[in-house]
C-alpha cells in the first residue's frame, strides 16, 4: 500500500575464491521487476519494500544460489554470497 517503508538491500557475488563475479543475475522476491546485474566488483544494490524476502543469484557456469533477507533497518547487506562452479567435481576425473 502507499506509505511503506522501502530499504536498501545490498551485498556481493563472489566465487569460491573470493573473486569478484560481474554480471551476474541477481533477483529478490520482493521485486516483479527484471534482475540487475552485477558491477564490475561483484556488488548489487536494489531498493525493496522493507520486508523479509530472498535474493536468488544465477550466472553461467555456476550454482545458482539464495540469501535470505529481513529489514533490520535502512539498509541491509547480505554480504558476500559464493557461488560454487557448476561440474567442479567433474575437474577431479582423471582419464587414462
Amino acid at each position: 500500500g502507499t506509505g511503506e517503508r522501502a530499504m536498501v538491500v545490498s551485498g556481493r557475488v563472489v566465487g569460491l575464491a573470493g573473486q569478484p563475479i560481474a554480471r551476474a543475475n541477481v533477483v529478490t522476491s520482493l521485486q516483479a521487476e527484471r534482475p540487475l546485474l552485477t558491477d564490475s566488483t561483484g556488488r548489487f544494490r536494489f531498493v525493496v519494500p522493507a520486508r523479509s524476502g530472498q535474493v536468488f543469484v544465477r550466472t553461467l557456469g555456476y550454482q545458482p544460489e539464495i540469501a535470505t533477507f529481513a529489514p533490520t533497518g535502512a539498509e541491509v547487506n547480505v554480504g558476500d554470497i559464493s557461488l560454487s562452479p557448476v561440474g567442479a567435481v567433474l575437474d577431479t576425473r582423471i582419464i587414462t
